[in-house]
């Protein structure tokens, strides 16, 4: 019982820490809680050299950190271990 109870608490913290919800507009429920800027406001990496600044696709509208068609690595870690809770980072390709 106790495995499950651990289980449980850390899919609630990647929950609340970690998944962007479509309701909170992209936030998570911790950005939206402990009122900080949400990740996805901030300046993200575009890896479309011809990226359509004024399509209804490019939203929610953020800054472009650096050169539109910047190559990037993919980087995912799992809570504790658990396949099911992914942590997904990009991060700009040397």
């Amino acid at each position: 019982m106790s495995e499950m109870r651990q289980l449980i608490r850390l899919m609630i913290g990647w929950y609340n820490e970690h998944r962007p919800h479509n309701t909170l507009k992209g936030a998570t429920p911790d950005e939206v809680y402990f009122h900080r800027f949400p990740a996805n406001r901030k300046p993200r990496i575009e890896p479309r050299p011809d990226w359509p600044r004024s399509s209804p696709c490019a939203r929610p509208h953020a800054l472009v950190g650096g050169k539109p068609g910047t190559r990037f690595d993919v980087e995912v870690e799992h809570v504790d271990g658990q396949k099911k809770l992914p942590i997904v980072r990009l991060r700009r390709a040397a």
